[in-house]
């Protein structure tokens, strides 16, 4: 598995300056844990050497950490341009003056292109000053990417909202904007996840991007779903492992539930915890997961399926021995796969 590995996403400190409603993280934030620039360098070392080539530094709010300049250029010193997931409202002149010099890419959520809408899950008063970084970065000429993510929950899923956030990304010259669906957690149910509500973002999506044709739009909860990407094998995973700011290692961002921590960065390195009992224990369970869920037993399309994303199913239904999403979609899908692979004469 270390030969596949190629993302890590790193959580460098719990604590955050705002209050998401939909916060996934929000339980971390209680006690302030960080992950300090010695560990944190020797974690990317460490990666680099394993093959890893995407690097994303998230929290809470990483630009809290007190050495989020040594963690960017430690990784630049490594060459990797790291994303930072961030919400950018603590960007100063001099911080804005540091990123335009270094090379990193930026995600910022952005939840509406009116303020009204905005504030009211990310918090009053963030959409202004998530502009004004805009401006400061626009000043010091930033000329790595700033990707936009719509989190959509029942009080921005409509089309005019999306219209608004590409309209807000062709203002401020962004070119890569990415929807999702806002989760479920202890504390946020207001959620827009039924699959009609899927299939209106699907078609407002799509429709949008007729509107912005020169934008690279995506909606990626809108596509199906396969197996956990630990067990494709292709050469390259499309997700990381995630590693929090106690240290603790989940398989992959969506994870985190204590049971399925696979290890600490404290007690061993990555390459110990990939090659250990605990992620051994979890493929073992992901390739065996099919056999748990009676539709799966009794489904074709299994052998490629696996019920899906295990993680998005622990998510959506508190259970990781069923199914995530729709069988039907997937199976029409499989479908077509095989008219296209054995043509009919």
């Amino acid at each position: 598995m270390r030969n596949y590995l190629k993302g890590l996403y790193i959580e460098i400190i719990s604590q955050c300056n705002e209050k998401c409603i939909y916060c996934y993280n929000e339980k971390n934030m209680t006690d302030c844990e960080m992950l300090p620039y010695g560990k944190t360098a020797d974690i990317i070392s460490h990666a680099v050497k394993m093959g890893v080539e995407n690097i994303a530094i998230s929290g809470g709010e990483p630009f809290l950490h007190p050495e989020i300049k040594e963690i960017i250029s430690i990784i630049n010193e490594n060459g990797l341009i790291p994303t930072i997931i961030t919400n950018l409202t603590l960007l100063d002149e001099k911080m804005s003056e540091f990123l335009s010099g270094k090379k990193v890419n930026l995600q910022l959520t952005l939840d509406s292109g009116i303020e009204e809408i905005h504030d009211l899950s990310r918090g009053k008063g963030t959409f202004g000053k998530q502009v004004k970084a805009i401006g400061l970065l626009k000043k010091h000429r930033f000329r790595h990417d700033i990707l936009l993510r719509c989190n959509i929950w029942e009080k921005n899923c409509c089309y005019e909202n999306i219209l608004s956030i590409l309209d807000f990304a062709r203002e401020y010259g962004i070119s890569t904007v990415n929807f999702a669906l806002a989760h479920r957690t202890d504390s946020f149910c207001l959620t827009a996840e039924s699959e009609r509500e899927k299939e209106d973002i699907i078609n407002w999506v799509e429709a949008a991007k007729k509107i912005h044709p020169k934008l690279d739009i995506d909606f990626p909860e809108g596509k199906v779903s396969w197996a956990c990407p630990f067990l494709v094998g292709e050469e390259h995973l499309d997700c990381g492992l995630r590693i929090t700011a106690a240290g603790n290692v989940y398989p992959c961002q969506m994870f985190d539930s204590e049971e399925f921590c696979i290890g600490n960065i404290y007690s061993n390195n990555l390459e110990e915890i990939i090659e250990g009992d605990p992620f051994r224990r979890f493929l073992e369970l992901m390739r065996l997961r099919k056999f748990f869920i009676q539709k799966c037993r009794e489904c074709v399309c299994q052998v490629i399926c696996y019920g899906g994303c295990p993680a998005k199913a622990l998510l959506d239904n508190k259970n990781i021995l069923t199914v995530e999403g729709t069988c039907e979609k997937r199976m029409y899908y499989y479908k077509e796969m095989l008219k296209n692979a054995v043509p009919l004469k």
